[in-house]
Parts: C-alpha cells; sequence; structure tokens
C-alpha cells in the first residue's frame, strides 16, 4: 500500500569524503600539468559534491617594483586552462573541455548573485564587491578593491605607518575549494567501479592571464576610486605647482574620499610602489614630473584625517611657462608598477614585461564516495557480467575554436559540430592580442570595454563616473569589439530569421534587449542559470539555443554556419579574435564488459 508520507522504494546509501592528492608533485607553476588517479576502489560518487582543493601563493618579480596582486576575482578556477577526463585505463577520453576557465567565467559572470559572490569569496579563493572600498559617488562596483579580508595578501592594522618595501612574504597562500564544472562530476551519482577509475588532468594557466593588480590603483579602470590629491602641507589648500618644486622625504596628503578616512589599513598602495599622478577627470592625461616617484613611507600623522604619502626622493613639478599641470585635489595616484616601471613616460607608450607569478600547491580532488545498498550495487555488476550495457547520460561541452582578424568586417565560418543532442551554443570572442605581462596585469594597452567619446575634457556623451576603460580579464572573457550583429544557418534555414543587433551595445549607447533574450535561452539551456547581466559588456557572449527546457537538436551533418557583421560605420573592430564556440550537449556513456564508450 503506497503511503503520502514515505516512499515506497529507497535506497540506502551512506558517504564517505575521500581526499585523493595529485600524483606528479607537490608544487606547481604556470603552464605545468596537474594530473590524479581516481582509483575503482571508490566505486560510486556523487559528482557534484566533488571538489578540488588546492593552495594558491602569489610570487612578485625579482627586482621589479612591487604591488598588491591577487587572482582573478573568480578565484581559483581561474589558474585551471584546460581539463581533461578519461577512464582508469586512459584508452577512453570521456570529457575535454579546452579553455575550462572560460567556461567558468561564463557561470561566475552570469550565474551568479549577492549571496553566490560571498559564497564563492569565503571557499573559491573569489572576491567581491566591499561597500567599505566604493569610490567617489557614482562609480559603479569592484570586486578588485577589497583589502581587510582578501585571501592573497596580509591586511594591515589601522595606524599601521608603513615604512618597508613590499615583498613576497606579504602575500598569503590562499586555500581555495573549487567545484568542478564538467558533465562527469555532474548531478549524477557516477560508477567509478564500472569505468576501472578516472584520470584527470589539468593544465595551469598562465600567470599574466590569472593575475591582477587591484582596481584602486590603476590607471585603466576607473580613476575615481584611487586616492585623491589633497595637498602638500596637510591644509588641502597647497597644491604641487608646476613652479619647479620638489617634494620627496616631506612628501604629499591624499584625501579621505573613497572612504579612506585617514586608515593606512584601507590605502591600496605599497611602500616600494612606483606611481603617477592623473586627472581625474581628463583620460590619459599625466603629470610631467621629473624623475620616478617611488613611495618610501604611509602614514596617517597624529591628529590628521589625511594619508601621508613620503618618497624615496626628490620629484620636480617643472616649469613649464603657464602650460604645464598642477597637482589638485582634480588629480589621483596610479600605479606605475606593473605596466612601466622605472619608465616615467606616458603610461602605455613602452611595454613592460612584469614577471609576477603563483604557485599551486598540495592539490587534492575530495571525492564524495557513496555507499550504496549492497543489493543494488551487485545487481548492476551481475547486468555488467551477463554483458549488458550500462548507459549514462552526462551534460558537457565543447569548445570550437574560430580565429578572425580585426580587418574582417563580415565573417562567416563553419561549425563543425557532431552532437546528436545539442542544448546550446554560447560563443566567447576572446581578444587574442599577445600582450607583455604587465600591461595584461594592469589594463594598459588591452581592450577598451567602453568607448570614450567624450572629446578632450571627457565631460560629454558618457558619465566619466561610471566608465569602464579597459580589461583586465583578456584571454578568457568575450569582447563586443564593435560586432553589429549576429545571425546563424542551420541546415539553410537563417534563425532568427532576421540578424540580432548588437549595434547599441556595441556604442554603448543603450543595450540590445533581443540579444540578451537569446542570450538568457542559450545561457539557461546550458545549465547556467542566468541570474545577472552586469557583466554583459565586460564579459560579452553570443548565444543560440537550439531548444527549451529539456529539448536538444540533432546538429549532426548539418551545415552550421556563424554569420557575424561589423558594419558600423563609426566604429570599427580593433582587435584580432579567437572565437570560443562553446557547444553544450548531453553525451552518453556506454559501458559494457570493462570499456567505456561515449556517445556524441
Amino acid at each position: 500500500m503506497s503511503s503520502y508520507w514515505k516512499s515506497d522504494d529507497v535506497i540506502r546509501i551512506g558517504e564517505t569524503s575521500v581526499s585523493i592528492p595529485s600524483e606528479n608533485g607537490l608544487s606547481y607553476t604556470p603552464g605545468q600539468k596537474i594530473s590524479l588517479y581516481v582509483p575503482p576502489s571508490v566505486k560510486f560518487m556523487s559528482g557534484k559534491d566533488c571538489y578540488l582543493e588546492f593552495d594558491v601563493k602569489v610570487k612578485l618579480p625579482a627586482g621589479a617594483p612591487p604591488t598588491r596582486l591577487q587572482l582573478d576575482h573568480m578565484g581559483g578556477s581561474a589558474c585551471l586552462r584546460n581539463m581533461r577526463i578519461w577512464d582508469g585505463t586512459r584508452g577512453n577520453m570521456l570529457e575535454e573541455i579546452n579553455d575550462y576557465n572560460a567556461v567558468c567565467a561564463i557561470k561566475y559572470d552570469y550565474d551568479t548573485d549577492d549571496s553566490l559572490r560571498g559564497s564563492r569569496a569565503l571557499t573559491e579563493g573569489g572576491t567581491c564587491y566591499e561597500p567599505r572600498f566604493r569610490g567617489t559617488t557614482g562609480t559603479s562596483q569592484s570586486h578588485l578593491t577589497e583589502l581587510k579580508q582578501n585571501p592573497y595578501f596580509k591586511a594591515l592594522e589601522k595606524g599601521t605607518v608603513l615604512a618597508t618595501d613590499w615583498a613576497d612574504t606579504d602575500f598569503t597562500t590562499a586555500k581555495c575549494c573549487c567545484p568542478i564544472h564538467s558533465g562527469v562530476f555532474g548531478d549524477k551519482i557516477f560508477p567509478v567501479l564500472m569505468t576501472q577509475g578516472l584520470y584527470l588532468e589539468w593544465d595551469l594557466a598562465p600567470a599574466q592571464q590569472v593575475l591582477k593588480q587591484m582596481d584602486s590603483v590603476s590607471a585603466k579602470v576607473r580613476l575615481p576610486r584611487n586616492p585623491f590629491f589633497d595637498s602638500i602641507s596637510g591644509d588641502s589648500a597647497s597644491n604641487w605647482d608646476n613652479d619647479g618644486t620638489n617634494r620627496g622625504a616631506a612628501g604629499f596628503y591624499v584625501s579621505n574620499d573613497n572612504n579612506l578616512a585617514g586608515d593606512v589599513s584601507m590605502f591600496p598602495f605599497v611602500v616600494g610602489e612606483t606611481f603617477r599622478f592623473a586627472r581625474n577627470d581628463q583620460p590619459e592625461t599625466y603629470d610631467n614630473m621629473t624623475g620616478v616617484m617611488t613611495i618610501a613611507e604611509i602614514e596617517n600623522p597624529v591628529g590628521s584625517a589625511l594619508i601621508r604619502v613620503k618618497l624615496t626622493a626628490d620629484v620636480n613639478n617643472p616649469i613649464a611657462g603657464g602650460a604645464g599641470m598642477i597637482i589638485n585635489d582634480g588629480w589621483v595616484m596610479v600605479s606605475t608598477s606593473a605596466c612601466g616601471g622605472a619608465a616615467q613616460s606616458q603610461l602605455g607608450a613602452v611595454s613592460q614585461s612584469y614577471g609576477a607569478s603563483y604557485t599551486v600547491s598540495n592539490f587534492n580532488l575530495v571525492v564524495q564516495e557513496i555507499h550504496l545498498d549492497p543489493s543494488y550495487e551487485a545487481g548492476m555488476l551481475a547486468k555488467a557480467r551477463e554483458g549488458k550495457s550500462i548507459e549514462l547520460d552526462i551534460y558537457s561541452v565543447t569548445n570550437h575554436k574560430h580565429s578572425v582578424l580585426s580587418s574582417e568586417r563580415q565573417v562567416t565560418y563553419n561549425l563543425h559540430a557532431n552532437n546528436s543532442r545539442a542544448k546550446s551554443l554560447v560563443i566567447m570572442p576572446t581578444d587574442s592580442t599577445v600582450y607583455a605581462s604587465g600591461d595584461q596585469i594592469s589594463g594598459v594597452g588591452t581592450y577598451q570595454i567602453g568607448p570614450y567619446q567624450g572629446g578632450g575634457t571627457g565631460t560629454t556623451s558618457i558619465d566619466l563616473m561610471d566608465r569602464t576603460l579597459t580589461s583586465v580579464r583578456t584571454g578568457y572573457t568575450g569582447i563586443c569589439d564593435a560586432l553589429s550583429s549576429s545571425q546563424f544557418l542551420i541546415g539553410g534555414v537563417l534563425v532568427p530569421s532576421r540578424p540580432v543587433s548588437t549595434k547599441k551595445m556595441a556604442t554603448r549607447q543603450s543595450i540590445d534587449a533581443f540579444h540578451l533574450f537569446e542570450l538568457e535561452k542559450a545561457l539557461g539551456q546550458a545549465g547556467v542559470d542566468p541570474r545577472s547581466f552586469a557583466a554583459f559588456q565586460s564579459n560579452f557572449l553570443i548565444g543560440r539555443s537550439f531548444g527549451l527546457q529539456s529539448g536538444v537538436q540533432d546538429i549532426r551533418n548539418k551545415d552550421l554556419q556563424v554569420l557575424l557583421r561589423y558594419e558600423d560605420s563609426d566604429f570599427a573592430p580593433t582587435k584580432n579574435k579567437v572565437y570560443n564556440n562553446f557547444v553544450y550537449h548531453v553525451r552518453k556513456l556506454i559501458i559494457r564488459n570493462g570499456a567505456v564508450q561515449v556517445e556524441f
């Protein structure tokens, strides 16, 4: 007799956490491979409850000026560039996800909210917006300004006087516990016993792709977040005039804008860092100082609400015949450590390598082993001994890459996907430029996300207080780059029937709602719950759903073409691009006689 209060069919299970270490070393650096083996003694596992556990430590380049660095705000997953999963014999590849960190970026930028960002900051080595470090009124939120609870470097106590150069010892070891975003580690119980174990590999991403400078010292993100110059005497009235005045050990004062409130522990610059001044309201306008400005000491003088910054040597604001600059509270500090260093020339005029790196250590896969009822396990094994197949559907993604030159204004390419149950296509056009490492870390010279339209003073056509200038996430986030429309040709039929316009987004004049509607459907079919579209510009994506809800489409032997147009007469693409075409699909694992067959 059935009952509303209890299930009639119950499979009793138990759970055990098993930690499996990597098998090819104790520590790893960018470009190296990490591998591990899950033995068949782990008979069954709950994939969605498994996670990677590892430590990350940032390292400064030898002999270069320091600056605070952290991983990309999505955390430890940014380090994992490619992932491969075989059966235990390494004879059959079950999954391969190239540009795995880009797949993670899609999920973490769109399937997110404040609660999820906070959770990832606690467990995965991510960072999130902290109101204590907001800029002046009107600046948008940033995930790269957190100083007090940042997992990658030491927090400072209020009232601290900083007089020692920032060094490797000031970076801490961050613990990252990251879920695995793959089909094998999906929602279903996976029979590790039947695949004779699992063999897994990850390639570590380049350091310049992973490491980021703080937004509040950058010259290329949002200047109103940076510390504002107040005065040379602490009276909020004495400017640093272009009259040949030297300043050095006496230093200068920084105002309490941006919530600094005279608190050195919330000051984003460090001792030993090189910097310049930039006009807050005039992008690309920098000081004319003679000499390199290097920080020697940072303090909050007794009785003052300001912060005093002392220099290692005298720096001169030269006499310029009335045409020079006068440093006042319209100027902000911008770091040159990563992108200019000793060169006190215009930022971006020279490319400089900045050999910062990171180390991954204590890499483990924590497996949630499932103990099934003995009768259930015996029945499965008996089925296998009889030569019958065990079939398992998993959701996965395959990356099909295509390169496009910036000169191409009408782009058409074939997508050779061979999936019988395709869910959706999410296209991420990435900037393929090979940047100097310092430029990539700081954002100097990289892709310009929001086109600057304000003229010389920057006071018209665009709100300076909410402008993103350049990308610090090159290589695994999408760029619009003046794309005006997209469309697809599937089996000789144009879908949608009319091109999807992205012109408004390309010029940042407005939002193309239909484009976002199409992307929302594609992300939903990809298993990415689109909770937020805040990153629609900073991680630009193109989407096409192959079905609705649980629907799929057979795209085998079909002419599948991507049609992209860059036709705006006022805006031309500026970057060579690699299009990551992520085809999300259902694949079937067929296990028979100890062998595994993958059916796409």
